[in-house]
């Protein structure tokens, strides 16, 4: 960087170093910002997807650490807890990457948005049913009843027969 007029060499002033970033032309280094680091004051890069800047002046890839549980992280995210895994989904592992998180909610049980398991909820009572990525129970059809599973681990409906009467 060069902060002084005049300057005769490519050295300017000073070069900055790991944590800092200097554009070219710049006249004072930079703080390198959330989300990235800067490991030899002229690059700056975007922190990894699965982990997280939560701080300025990061020097290497391993920035801030990894994503926590229940929520991932994309390129250049600055919080652990960047986004939420979203209802139907389970994030089991730190450092998760994208809204797939570690995959679907077992069929029968529910996750609402930021599980950490495929079985967080089971699914309830034989009114209800759950298939695979529900991210809540589905109340039975009027007409319909549930099936497959136990009485509380419903996974689909089906239509009541001729000749019954199904109240759910």
């Amino acid at each position: 960087y060069g902060d002084v007029p005049g300057l005769s060499t490519p050295q300017c002033k000073g070069e900055c170093i790991a944590g800092e970033y200097c554009p070219v032309g710049s006249v004072t280094p930079t703080m390198c910002p959330k989300g990235y680091y800067c490991p030899n004051g002229r690059l700056r890069v975007p922190c990894p997807a699965g982990s997280y800047g939560g701080r300025k002046g990061l020097q290497d890839a391993s920035c801030s650490g990894l994503c926590r549980p229940g929520y991932y992280c994309e390129l250049a995210s600055i919080s652990s807890v960047q986004a939420i895994c979203p209802g139907g989904r389970f994030g089991g592992v730190p450092g998760l990457q994208s809204s797939a998180c570690s995959g679907l909610c077992s069929e029968g049980y529910y996750c609402p948005a930021g599980s950490t398991n495929s079985t967080a909820h089971v699914c309830g009572s034989s009114a209800v049913y759950c298939p695979e990525g529900s991210a809540l129970p589905i109340v039975v059809s009027q007409g319909y009843y549930s099936i497959a599973g136990d009485e509380h681990v419903r996974t689909q409906q089906s239509i009541c027969e001729p000749g019954y009467f199904c109240y759910r």
